[in-house]
């Protein structure tokens, strides 16, 4: 922090891990906001993660896990349905930047603030689901079919294609 500037409560995603020797483990447990929105869903609570940290000759290795709360949208039906996700993650910590940028800086802190963060938008589907089962919408009115049947566009008479059908299937004429 630099001088002239307001006090900001410190991330919990940044640990301190300097004063470990090689051979030391350190467990961390922290609950801290990681607000992420995405297109098939959001995560607007807390995070909770625990943490092992081992300290290597040339950095540390940081294994653990994490849970969130996780609204997500139907990409059937557009429905929001919430549930409880988990994830896994390690990341080696050196003094030298990785490809990722990731780094134990020069204080002995690392921050998994940007390792969790991609854990949690991997963990999140591209194409969720209110259930496995879920009908989507009606192509012609857009109804829930989940919630109703949507009966009344089964005439196909007017429809382009409908003479194939007949071709396919002589003995329903």
């Amino acid at each position: 922090m630099t001088e002239g500037t307001t006090s900001q409560e410190p991330s919990p995603f940044v640990l301190s891990v300097g004063t470990m020797s090689p051979g030391d483990h350190r467990d961390f447990s922290f609950e801290g906001p990681l607000p992420v929105v995405l297109d098939s869903g959001r995560v607007e609570e807390d995070v909770g993660v625990t943490v092992k940290v081992s300290a290597l000759p040339d950095g540390v290795v940081a294994a653990g896990t994490g849970s969130f709360q996780a609204t997500l949208i139907c990409h059937r039906c557009l429905a929001e349905t919430s549930g409880e996700r988990s994830i896994e993650f390690m990341q080696v910590f050196q003094p030298a930047p990785d490809e990722d940028g990731r780094q134990l800086d020069s204080d002995g802190n690392i921050d998994l603030e940007p390792v969790v963060r991609d854990e949690v938008v991997l963990d999140l589907p591209l194409a969720p689901l209110c259930r496995p089962d879920c009908l989507g919408l009606c192509s012609v009115c857009g109804t829930d079919l989940n919630s109703d049947p949507c009966s009344g566009h089964t005439d196909e008479s007017d429809h382009p294609l409908a003479a194939l059908r007949q071709l396919l299937d002589p003995q329903d004429t």
